[in-house]
């Protein structure tokens, strides 16, 4: 059997009946009944959405022979690894070094080699010899895509480079063994799949249409700032309807909520704000799915999103860029480049009011529901839960269904047998009344008066008397009416706070601090935006953001205790998030040292 892509190569499938599929030999647990079985989609996604990452792709577009070629142009979330890292691995071991415990301290050959030898090294059944197994035919290129066939069914395939067609047969061969997949040869490429039906699949879809023509994916990956090792593309209209096919309503709801801004959903200001806003949009709460959950305006999937990475000897830099999303509200930088020279962290805030507003909601969301509890059910345990607060993939869920339906059986029959049996409502606590129970401040309506439309906090250490050194500077849209929120604060919390505070206006803002020296001392003009590591840490900070800020891992992390070692190397955190012509970007920078 042939195939080819370009010229023609010799094709070779192999695949088993044992059921076993690529997503297991991932990792990822199998669902409990044929209905919620999810297809190899999950494995795609579980590798390029892992921490709110999208997608991970190191950057190959300029050799000839480009993975993208291989995947399909409906693809809607790809990653490509690059093992060559165009010149980076000096980069790569330098930076990997001042880690004690790095696997790149030991051994021979590149940084790349000293890792994936390190990774091979614990596998079993069976054991993976990367000097001998791997590294002979193994070439510079991996990748993995999600994409759409003709049925529009999401499909998943995975791309080996091989420099030696018949060694990667061997040792593929004795991988999948087990029937946890196939594979073909076609390109220069070993191209994996589920079964043999799948890999003839994408590589036909591929022959007639590729990622490696679309414009579209090109424009966003180079529009990433610098020149990045590692890039990543997502199509988000494409993955929502390929998530909702995939993972149903559960899969697809937890997803949902991670909110805009990609790697940085709960960095950025619409990472929490995105969760909070999904309570009632297109009347879809926390609890159920509708048609508005996955179409809301802080769907993590109103656009595309391009991701890169870059490392330098001194750090590691991710870039994400988001298109066909809402811009946030942004404030002026300046502020936050202005805090004292000795300031240790810092977080500025473009749109403080939204974000009560959201929390409020999931608040109330969270904490809204009624119970009911029986006066004669402590025999059973309490009330008994119905069976659409089972989750649907959790293990032995017939077997879970059968012992609650029995325990409603009893419980029905000792009511009938004992008249003076009552039902009571029970409602939670409502968190939002113990707060102005505790504070006077009733929310969202105190806590909005107070911040305004910008929020500054910062932490500048410990005083002589060993209170911490905070403040919270903010621009409220009436300083007088935040004056009196903060005086009813003072006035109704008093002695009874841990940590004292006091408020002083500064023109137009109002400072909260812990103490009135450290309030003044924020209030003037210091340098901190010019210290060196902060200004490694922030980088290309712009001069308006929705949200920045900076922590000095390497006095902060002191104070945990005893950490390992590698934790000890890092150093500081810079990161920031900004929009500008309708794309909204973000960056994070880890320092070691």
């Amino acid at each position: 059997m042939t195939d080819y892509l370009g010229e023609p190569r010799p094709v070779d499938e192999i695949s088993q009946d044992s059921g076993i599929s690529l997503r297991e030999r991932a990792g990822v647990p199998g669902p409990a009944t044929p209905g919620a079985k999810l297809t190899a989609l999950t494995t795609a996604l579980a590798l390029v959405l892992t921490g709110g990452v999208v997608t991970a792709a190191w950057r190959s577009f300029q050799s000839a022979n480009r993975p993208e070629k291989l995947v399909p142009s409906s693809a809607f979330a790809v990653a490509t690894l690059d093992l060559s890292l165009h010149g980076h691995d000096d980069a790569l071991s330098t930076f990997a070094d001042h880690f004690p415990d790095s696997p790149t301290r030991h051994g021979d050959g590149s940084a790349v080699d000293r890792l994936l030898r390190a990774v091979f090294r614990g596998s079993s059944d069976p054991h993976v010899d990367y000097d001998h197994d791997i590294k002979p035919w193994l070439g510079n290129h991996v990748a993995i895509a999600g994409w759409m066939d003709k049925a529009g069914k999401p499909q998943m395939e995975g791309l080996i480079e091989s420099t030696d067609d018949a060694a990667a047969h061997k040792e593929l061969t004795k991988l999948f063994k087990d029937g946890s997949g196939a594979f073909s040869f076609a390109d220069g490429y070993a191209v994996l799949g589920d079964n043999p039906a799948a890999v003839q699949g994408s590589i036909s879809a591929a022959h007639r249409a590729s990622l490696a023509d679309s414009s579209t994916y090109a424009a966003d990956v180079d529009a990433l700032p610098g020149d990045p090792a590692l890039t990543g593309w997502l199509d988000g209209p494409a993955a929502r309807k390929a998530l909702a096919a995939a993972l149903g309503p559960q899969g697809a709801r937890m997803l949902e909520h991670l909110g805009q801004g990609g790697a940085f959903g709960m960095l950025g200001p619409m990472g929490l704000v995105g969760s909070a806003g999904m309570v009632g949009v297109g009347g879809a709460g926390v609890g159920s799915v509708g048609a508005g959950a996955l179409a809301g305006p802080s769907s993590m999937f109103a656009g595309r999103t391009s991701l890169g990475v870059q490392v330098t000897d001194r750090y590691l830099e991710i870039d994400t860029r988001t298109t066909g999303t809402s811009s946030p509200q942004q404030t002026a930088t300046a502020g936050l480049r202005s805090l004292p020279a000795s300031t240790i962290a810092a977080v500025d805030v473009g749109d403080p009011s939204s974000l009560i507003d959201g929390v409020t909601s999931l608040v109330k969301t969270f904490s809204g529901f009624d119970g009911a509890e029986s006066s004669c059910s402590a025999g059973f345990g309490g009330a008994v839960p119905p069976a659409s607060a089972v989750p649907l993939n959790i293990p032995h869920r017939r077997q879970i269904l059968r012992d609650l339906a029995r325990q409603r059986r009893q419980l029905r029959r000792f009511k009938q047998t004992t008249p003076s049996c009552q039902m009571h409502a029970v409602r939670p606590p409502n968190p939002l009344q113990q707060i102005e129970k505790a504070t006077g401040l009733q929310l969202p309506g105190d806590a909005t008066t107070l911040v305004g439309d910008s929020l500054l906090a910062s932490y500048g250490g410990l005083s002589f008397q060993g209170v911490p050194k905070i403040a919270l500077r903010t621009h409220p849209a009436d300083l007088s009416a935040a004056q009196n929120v903060l005086e009813k604060l003072q006035t109704h919390v008093g002695s009874s706070s841990p940590v004292p505070f006091t408020g002083d206006a500064s023109g137009d803002d109002l400072v909260i601090a812990t103490s009135i020296d450290y309030a003044h001392e924020v209030e003037q003009t210091g340098s901190f935006g010019e210290q060196p590591q902060v200004a490694l840490a922030l980088g290309d900070l712009p001069a308006k953001a929705a949200m920045a800020g900076y922590v000095d891992l390497g006095k902060i992390l002191p104070l945990l205790g005893s950490l390992p070692r590698d934790v000890q190397a890092l150093k500081a955190i810079g990161f920031w998030t900004a929009a500008e012509d309708g794309v909204q970007r973000s960056q994070l920078r880890v320092l070691v040292g």
